[in-house]
C-alpha cells in the first residue's frame, strides 16, 4: 500500500508527511498495539517532531429514523437486519459485533450508494425473510439517505459513532490553543 492512488491507497507521498504538525492515526482501536506502534515508527521517520494522536471510533446511541435516539443496548443480543453503503463495510459488522447485536443477515452496497426506490423495496422484501429479525441497523451515513416510513415491518435504527482520542489529546489541545492565539493577533 505504499504507493500512491490507483496503484495503492496514498493520496500524495509519504515523505510529505514531513509537513505535518499533527498525525492522526484514526480507528487506532481497529488496530493491534504491535501494529499501531509499528505504524507510529513509520510515521516518525518522516515526521519526527509530529505531534502522534491515536482516535478511537467507539458507537455511542441508536438513531431512528425519524430522529429518535435509543441506547446502544436496547437490541443487545437481539435478531437483527443489516445493510450498508460505505467504505470498510467490515469495520461497520465488527462494530455491530462488539455491540452484542445478533446479526442474522447483512447487506453490503457500494460506497456512496444512493437507495433508489427499487432497492428499498429489495429491502422490504428481504425483512421479510427474516421473520425473528426485530430491527434494520444501517450506518449513519446510510440513515440520512432514508425516509420514515418506507419499510413496512421493522423500525430501522443507524448506529451513532463519536470519535475519542486516546493518546495525545493535551499536546493537541496545546497546539490547538497556539493556532488560536495566532489566528487573533
Amino acid at each position: 500500500y505504499g504507493h500512491l492512488f490507483p496503484r495503492g491507497m496514498l493520496r500524495e507521498p509519504i515523505r510529505s508527511l514531513s509537513r505535518a504538525t499533527v498525525i492522526a492515526l484514526t480507528r487506532a482501536n481497529h488496530v493491534t498495539e504491535p501494529r499501531r506502534k509499528e505504524i507510529e515508527l513509520q510515521i516518525r521517520h518522516f515526521a519526527p517532531k509530529a505531534i502522534w494522536v491515536e482516535i478511537e471510533q467507539a458507537p455511542t446511541r441508536l438513531l431512528s429514523l425519524d430522529g429518535t435516539r435509543h441506547d446502544l443496548d436496547e437490541l443487545n443480543g437481539k435478531p437483527v437486519l443489516a445493510f450498508c453503503g460505505i467504505g470498510n463495510p467490515v469495520a461497520f459488522q465488527k462494530t455491530l459485533t462488539d455491540c452484542n447485536y445478533d446479526v442474522v443477515d447483512m447487506k453490503i452496497y457500494p460506497d456512496h450508494f444512493s437507495y433508489p426506490s427499487s432497492t428499498i423495496n429489495d429491502l422490504s422484501r428481504w425483512s421479510d425473510q427474516f421473520p425473528q429479525a426485530v430491527a434494520m441497523i444501517c450506518t449513519h451515513k446510510d440513515s440520512v439517505k432514508l425516509r420514515p416510513g418506507e419499510f413496512s415491518r421493522l423500525p430501522i435504527y443507524a448506529v451513532l459513532i463519536e470519535f475519542q482520542i486516546t493518546i495525545g489529546l493535551k499536546a493537541l489541545e496545546t497546539e490547538l490553543a497556539k493556532l488560536v492565539v495566532q489566528s487573533a493577533q
